[in-house]
């Protein structure tokens, strides 16, 4: 049967005008999440001068005025829709997720979740879970610097905005999305019968979808393989996921496209074969990537606004090529012999990716991003702020941002490998700023050590780029992150030097 594709060119104008889209109350606050609290609030909570440095529906992000020697406080605040196919409550969502929570505790009639307090030097960081209601999961971290009680001010926080939040998801939730459909990398064969392949949805973040197009984004709608994104001024992304026997191909699906699309240019997309296309009928531009010759991904933007759109939709595609190793079908076939760029492949590689393990789980390990420390701070943490604290932290150890690299790659079943390397130097005193640069936290809880094949790791949960839960394991110049499908995890670090 064949799938019903939207495309944003039938929505053009709904883009012209002013409609506000809906935003799912669970995972966003449409006024964008830092409403919640004022400047004011945050820095008295934290004891010391606080700024916004980040901001959208889904997350708001502080950082202190003050440098203290080199180091910056942190706050951050989240929310979460937890599993869309659980119908476990939230909160016993997040106490099965393992035993990072370590404290359960009522905040202003609000049940909360807690870490212990981890200490590195004067350093102190926390992570809290607040529920104000069945609906809606608040996330808080909390990194002091000057030894400030970061307990209390997570707690401080939810006081804070427990009412608001209660309030603003008052009304019914919707209903999970994508609920019959298997999660990405579920192994759902193309062609079989099966639900839809995939969940488009979990390919991009809000986050990185409104800092990419410089708007706030809320998603707007979507299907199983198919996910809609509207912006406060106006703009429509939509990301799709197309399986050959959508369109009953016959070829490549990448010489289908050029077949039906005279005009494509040949692009590479974090080392995948693409083409970016302005329509003829409305002039909508759009970037397909093809991890397999059966699977087409095309991102398209409608926009009332002048910028870059071009830009955006690449830069969107490199955050999205890192999760498509896990799309069933032959990821590892060789493209198209008229494909722009090279697929992901086993072949020797260079720099860090040459550390990598041939394979796991009886199959090759493919590569799937490599980049410069400049291409990394200029086109994945691309944030001034962040790109400073990163640079500054490689100059204390008489390194430059010319010895970072950064490597990725995944496994058949969906585990992504990711390594740091800061060639010529130890990379220990280095985790804590690199961790940070990816939005990745210490869990601070105990993994268990049948699963570090004698490797000195701890957890790590959060992220942009990779996001999840999984482990970092710095050795030598190297930091690696493991973030496992099933029981890979051992069979990774045993593998990894």
């Amino acid at each position: 049967m064949r799938r019903v594709l939207v495309s944003l060119t039938m929505l053009l104008l709904v883009a012209a005008s002013p409609t506000v889209l809906a935003a799912d109350a669970r995972t966003s606050i449409p006024e964008g999440m830092c409403s919640l609290w004022t400047v004011r609030q945050a820095s008295s909570a934290m004891g010391e001068r606080m700024e916004v440095v980040s901001e959208d529906p889904a997350r708001c992000v502080w950082y202190s005025r003050d440098d203290h020697s080199g180091s910056i406080s942190t706050l951050s605040a989240g929310l979460w829709g937890g599993d869309p196919r659980s119908d476990v409550p939230l909160i016993d969502q997040a106490r099965e997720s393992g035993p990072r929570w370590t404290r359960e505790e009522e905040v202003a009639g609000v049940p909360v979740l807690m870490t212990d307090i981890r200490r590195f030097g004067r350093n102190r960081e926390i992570s809290a879970a607040a529920f104000p209601d069945p609906t809606t999961w608040l996330t808080i971290n909390a990194t002091s610097v000057i030894a400030k009680d970061v307990r209390r001010a997570v707690r401080r926080m939810v006081e804070l905005s427990a009412p608001k939040l209660a309030t603003s998801s008052a009304s019914a939730a919707p209903s999970p999305i994508g609920s019959s459909a298997p999660p990405v990398g579920s192994g759902a064969p193309v062609g079989s019968g099966a639900p839809p392949i995939a969940d488009a949805c979990s390919l991009l973040t809000v986050a990185q979808v409104s800092e990419a197009i410089g708007e706030s984004m809320s998603q707007a709608d979507s299907t199983p393989d198919q996910c809609i994104w509207g912006g406060d001024q106006g703009t429509l992304l939509n990301l799709t996921i197309l399986p050959a026997d959508a369109v009953d191909a016959t070829s490549s699906m990448i010489d289908r496209r050029r077949s039906l699309s005279p005009d494509v240019e040949d692009i590479e997309v974090a080392g995948l074969p693409g083409l970016f296309e302005v329509g003829p009928l409305l002039g909508v531009p759009s970037v397909y990537i093809y991890p397999s010759p059966t699977i087409e991904v095309e991102l398209e933007l409608v926009s009332v606004r002048e910028f870059d759109t071009r830009a955006a939709l690449e830069a969107l595609g490199a955050l999205v090529v890192p999760h498509l190793g896990s799309l069933p079908g032959p990821s590892t076939a060789p493209a198209s012999p008229n494909a722009s760029g090279p697929a992901p492949s086993t072949d020797a590689h260079t720099g860090v990716a040459a550390l990598f393990p041939d394979e796991i789980g009886g199959g090759p390990v493919t590569l799937d991003m490599q980049l410069t420390g400049r291409e990394f701070l200029s086109r994945i943490v691309n944030f001034a702020p962040m790109e400073e604290r990163v640079t500054r932290a490689l100059r204390r150890r008489d390194r430059t941002v010319d010895d970072l690299s950064l490597a990725l790659g995944s496994t058949p079943a969906g585990s992504v490998i990711a390594a740091f390397q800061v060639e010529g130097g130890a990379i220990r005193p280095l985790v804590n700023v690199l961790l940070e640069s990816l939005a990745l936290e210490r869990t601070g809880q105990d993994v268990p050590a049948a699963s570090l094949a004698g490797k000195d790791a701890f957890g790590v949960s959060g992220g942009f780029l990779i996001a999840g839960e999984g482990v970092a394991y710095p050795e030598g110049e190297v930091l690696w992150l493991v973030f496992p499908v099933g029981d890979e995890q051992s069979e990774i670090l045993s593998k990894l030097p």
